[in-house]
């Protein structure tokens, strides 16, 4: 941040660390906007602002001209938006999609949009927020190969999944490096509801993974009867 007195610097990170503290900035130089740095780790107003839940502040810097609203930390790639979405400040967000200058497929180090960040910590408030924007990718693969929708089900979020399969570009039939699908950890969770509205959504009953064993046959494993018979009423089951 060009421009600024190293007191300045120190003065502006514990102001916007501390919750207490009142949200407006009387004023605010406009170099503090601003990083420049590539090298070392560095983190504008912005992004701190954004990571403390202090709405006012990001607001009131978002009405500075020429603000670098998607400029990342150095050293993790986040955003100010991806750090809110990380910390799960529901205001904040609603601060930035109402701008509409930042991005909401950026990308982090791992490849990982804010929605990953959002699935991840089952934030499924955050989720709905994000899908709001018409922006936003749910088909996204970060650098493992998942989609948000395989990351929420690889973890057993179905409350986020079952957001996720509301949207119209979903897609259901997708698999990670292991070859399983969303479905075939719905089978594994013990979700029915889930393995539902896979299903209704067009989920592939029969494919099978890399270890030759289909939903159906994870769920006769588990000797789960409610799931069994589901997946036998589907078509093409085997």
């Amino acid at each position: 941040m060009e421009g600024l007195t190293s007191n300045l610097r120190i003065r502006l990170y514990f102001y916007l660390r501390i919750p207490s503290q009142l949200e407006e900035i009387p004023t605010l130089p406009v170099d503090i906007q601003f990083c420049s740095n590539t090298t070392e780790p560095c983190q504008t107003a912005l992004y701190c602002a954004a990571a403390n839940s202090h709405s006012i502040t990001v607001s009131r810097l978002l009405r500075e001209n020429g603000l670098l609203v998607n400029c990342p930390d150095i050293m993790s790639g986040w955003t100010p938006l991806a750090v809110a979405v990380l910390h799960g400040h529901s205001d904040v967000i609603q601060c930035f999609l109402s701008d509409g200058r930042a991005d909401i497929n950026t990308v982090d180090k791992h490849t990982r949009t804010p929605l990953f960040h959002a699935v991840q910590h089952d934030r499924s408030r955050i989720v709905e927020i994000l899908l709001t924007d018409t922006r936003t990718n749910v088909t996204h693969r970060d650098s493992k190969g998942c989609t948000p929708l395989l990351d929420a089900a690889r973890r057993g979020f179905y409350s986020s999944m079952n957001i996720l399969l509301r949207h119209p570009d979903i897609e259901v039939n997708v698999y990670d490096s292991f070859s399983l699908s969303p479905l075939w950890y719905a089978v594994g969770f013990r979700s029915v509801d889930t393995a539902q509205q896979l299903l209704n959504r067009g989920a592939t009953a029969h494919m099978m993974n890399g270890s030759h064993s289909s939903p159906l046959q994870r769920a006769i494993s588990l000797q789960h009867m409610a799931m069994i018979r589901l997946l036998l009423e589907h078509p093409g089951v085997r």
